[in-house]
């Protein structure tokens, strides 16, 4: 798996017996020294017994991961993983990341309704927020991997996201999570509803229209009004 991934299924999977070996892909061409069974993580959830899926659904666990404080702190992630190797990967991350103008609209926003936004963002999509982090707006450190992003949204009251790895990490935390969707969204998030079987902790939010994010920042701005009212 992805290196930033390890310690965060290490931590999780740990008290499982025999305990299973969490370790990072080797390098392109790299011999594997490995030799016993291997899981792909994708099938990890039907193994832990997730299928049919529990109720109220925990997948990741860690006994010192703090409970939120019962404050006003959103968590945001607003751009896809930035993957432009090919035309289909480079479209899916420009139809899921907000928009330059969308961006400011929610933080100010948050801002306005006394919110405390942290800046979850990963990646060179960072940039984006660097007016608010030079104003003093908490934010993930640059170097953090799942584990570190995992603790501090534990924190949270809160995370907004667009569809990127951020909603799978909150919704198997069963922390709030509000998931942002492009009008033709992947088809695990299913067609007409603001809800997920996977996830009983996000609440879906979809564009109306192609392209248009302005609507959706204006109907959860509005939900958060009722929310934290």
């Amino acid at each position: 798996m992805e290196a930033c991934l390890v310690e965060l299924l290490r931590q999780a999977l740990g008290d499982l017996q025999p305990q299973p070996l969490v370790r990072a892909k080797p390098a392109t061409g790299a011999a594997s020294p490995w030799a016993g069974w291997q899981v792909s993580l994708l099938s990890l959830p039907v193994l832990l017994g997730g299928a049919p899926i529990p109720p109220r659904a925990v997948w990741l666990r860690a006994q010192h991961w703090a409970e939120p404080g019962g404050g006003r702190r959103v968590g945001l992630v607003w751009a896809a993983g930035r993957k432009l190797s090919n035309p289909v990967s480079m479209r899916e991350y420009h139809r899921r990341s907000l928009g330059a103008e969308d961006l400011p609209r929610l933080v100010d926003g948050l801002l306005n309704l006394g919110c405390k936004p942290v800046l979850l963002q990963f990646g060179p999509d960072q940039v984006m927020g660097s007016a608010w982090r030079q104003a003093g707006v908490e934010s993930l450190a640059d170097d953090a991997d799942f584990a570190a992003t995992a603790e501090l949204v534990a924190g949270l009251d809160l995370v907004i996201t667009v569809d990127t790895a951020m909603a799978h990490l909150v919704g198997a935390m069963q922390r709030q999570g509000w998931l942002l969707l492009p009008f033709s969204a992947a088809p695990r998030w299913l067609r007409g509803r603001d809800d997920t079987p996977w996830y009983p902790g996000l609440r879906l939010f979809r564009q109306s229209v192609p392209g248009e994010w302005g609507l959706v920042v204006e109907q959860v701005l509005g939900e958060l009004a009722r929310h934290f009212g």
